[in-house]
């Protein structure tokens, strides 16, 4: 490659599609270019990049191989890549049973293993230097289970998972990472894929230009992750909502040929063949639950005022908190001591009873009270449960702070393990 005079941007899978669209957006904003493809077209996508005045070097190869890989990264002699589009990509349709491995194995290859590897070895060089820009083109595919289509949706799962993590590790080394996730595009793709004969090959698809340019401002601005096009945008906002095995029955819909399937209506190509002409309803669905879960939390704790028991009036009695007609505003917030006004307080009286029939000395710490005389003949007590401390329910008593747990689990009574010297524990 001839001497470098301006920044040079590396832009794989350009011979078309989206990677000819980000190379002719780097050209334009005055990068020099090396371009590589497995396909002889990237020598005449060379020959139009060259019309904006910048030096442009083509290398066909097969990036789906170490060696390919290799060759490309040796082009560079040395010289500093200020961009790269990690671009190059392959689908491959029909049933994963019916598909032959060797081009599994070739997708995954070049989705995969070649784009990290390529990745790695420019990436390196970028954070030797502190400086350099990296666009990966995921897929809103990495979004959802691709049936039909299941090998390529399970690799730009992974691309899509991958640039996350590579951005950061490499925060704060003054290079930047983004994620570029279409969704349908008007490109080669399908065609290369086997794709023709589907409903999402023949339905509506974005324009690779819109795509590209999309991604090349993310790009330069450092964002992390953009989808491009607002539909896809829907899809993936629902695809975390959406179970996976509509989300993988959906898209059956789109990728199996249309000659197999079976017990299916005449399918529609216009604007209504995306995943999210489906999957909003049930995503509006979704979001008309939250709201009503969230609008009868918001009642329940309105009305939960009328319905606190005894004993936290109790303590709001002793600890100085307004009653209930003085709340703020109805929303059952109670003013508390940092709150209120020095002439709203009033201090418990030290006669006042508590609840359970204990009262206020004249230090303010409660006294027990009195048993009442019982009836004759009768075992009752003459005033009622709290009369008879055998009697109270465990709920009352371990609240009371009068008796103790012992050591069986039985309740204890204080005051005679108090004249014995008995070590005991209450439980408050």
């Amino acid at each position: 490659m001839a001497q470098q005079a301006r920044p040079l941007a590396v832009v794989t899978g350009a011979s078309s599609g989206i990677g000819f669209e980000l190379a002719h957006l780097c050209a334009k904003n005055g990068y020099d270019l090396l371009i590589a493809a497995d396909r002889s077209e990237i020598h005449h996508a060379a020959q139009h990049f060259r019309h904006h005045g910048v030096h442009v070097e083509a290398i066909e190869t097969d990036l789906s191989t170490i060696e390919g890989v290799d060759k490309l990264y040796a082009a560079l002699h040395g010289m500093p890549v200020e961009v790269l589009c990690a671009n190059a990509g392959q689908g491959l349709g029909h049933a994963f049973l019916d598909q032959d491995f060797a081009q599994v194995k070739k997708v995954v290859d070049t989705n995969v293993t070649g784009t990290i590897y390529l990745l790695q070895k420019i990436g390196r060089d970028m954070r030797n230097r502190g400086s350099g820009r990296i666009l990966i083109t995921g897929s809103i595919a990495g979004f959802m289970p691709g049936s039909y289509q299941a090998v390529y949706n399970g690799t730009k799962a992974f691309i899509d998972s991958f640039s996350f993590a590579l951005r950061n590790e490499l925060m704060d080394s003054g290079v930047t990472v983004t994620c570029l996730m279409p969704g349908a595009t008007d490109t080669n793709f399908f065609n290369r894929a086997d794709m023709l004969d589907t409903r999402v090959a023949q339905g509506k698809k974005d324009d690779p230009a819109d795509v590209a340019e999309t991604g090349f401002n993310a790009m330069m601005r450092g964002d992390g992750d953009i989808v491009s096009g607002w539909r896809n945008k829907i899809s993936t906002s629902l695809a975390a909502v959406t179970p996976s095995s509509m989300l993988a029955q959906q898209h059956r819909k789109m990728a199996e040929p249309l000659h197999e399937s079976r017990h299916r209506a005449q399918p529609r190509h216009d604007d209504g063949a995306g995943l999210w002409s489906v999957m909003l309803p049930a995503g509006l669905a979704v979001a008309a639950g939250v709201a009503l879960m969230s609008s009868a939390r918001a009642r329940q704790a309105l009305e939960g005022n009328g319905k606190s028991d005894w004993r936290s009036r109790a303590d709001d009695a002793r600890r100085g908190f307004k009653p209930d007609s003085q709340y703020r505003s109805g929303l059952g917030q109670r003013s508390g001591p940092d709150s209120r006004r020095e002439q709203d307080y009033a201090p418990p009286s030290r006669s006042a009873s508590y609840p359970d029939g204990q009262a206020l000395g004249a230090s303010g710490a409660p006294t027990r009270p009195q048993a009442p005389p019982r009836t004759a003949g009768s075992a009752a007590p003459a005033a009622g449960l709290h009369a008879n401390p055998a009697a109270r329910t465990p709920f009352e008593t371990a609240n009371s702070g009068r008796q103790s747990v012992g050591d069986s689990g039985a309740f204890r009574n204080v005051r005679a393990d108090e004249q014995r010297g008995t070590t005991f524990r209450v439980t408050e």
